[in-house]
């Protein structure tokens, strides 16, 4: 049973780069919009130690390949750092009094990060990085912006209270200066 739970893994986070296609002039065409499954089959697949993400785009299919492997690596009762690939919106679920996991991000470019995690309405995240900021709320979604430097690893915590769980996402975007 584990087994076909992680080649349902495999294939949830395959389906979406399948929307993107090229037409006969070689020009990138999006068929149908990415949307995700329904919460609880998510829950569900991460009780069972397996993992879910969207890919934003085509070219975040390194990325993925890249956090496949590592998490491949990882217990997953024992993931307490995660590192968070551009292009890739990674679903978490946040448990009562268990820390939650934090994510590493490391920007090639110099340039302001935001980082936003969607609470799913029942996950109320406080974010900081490197222990330090200042969210802004809109809805379900919480974000944090900051400036990066190339090559420095910022490490964002939900700091989530001991009393709150529940499926969350979270995503990195970068802008260049």
């Amino acid at each position: 049973m584990k087994k076909l739970l992680k080649w349902l893994c495999v294939l949830l986070l395959v389906l979406p780069m399948l929307v993107f296609s090229k037409d006969i002039n070689g020009d990138k065409v999006n068929h149908s919009p990415i949307k995700e499954i329904h919460p609880e089959i998510i829950k569900a697949l991460l009780h069972s130690g397996g993992t879910y993400v969207i890919l934003k785009d085509a070219n975040s299919m390194e990325a993925w390949a890249d956090l496949m492997s590592y998490l491949g690596m990882q217990d997953p009762e024992k993931r307490y750092e995660v590192p968070l690939p551009f292009g890739v919106k990674y679903f978490g679920l946040a448990e009562e009094n268990k820390d939650t996991t934090a994510f590493l991000i490391t920007p090639a470019v110099d340039g302001v990060l935001s980082v936003s995690v969607d609470s799913k309405g029942s996950f109320v995240p406080q974010l900081k990085v490197n222990d330090i900021g200042k969210q802004t709320i809109s809805g379900n979604i919480y974000r944090i912006n900051f400036d990066v430097k190339s090559g420095k690893t910022y490490r964002i915590t939900l700091n989530k209270p001991a009393e709150a769980s529940g499926l969350y996402s979270i995503e990195a975007t970068i802008t260049a200066k």
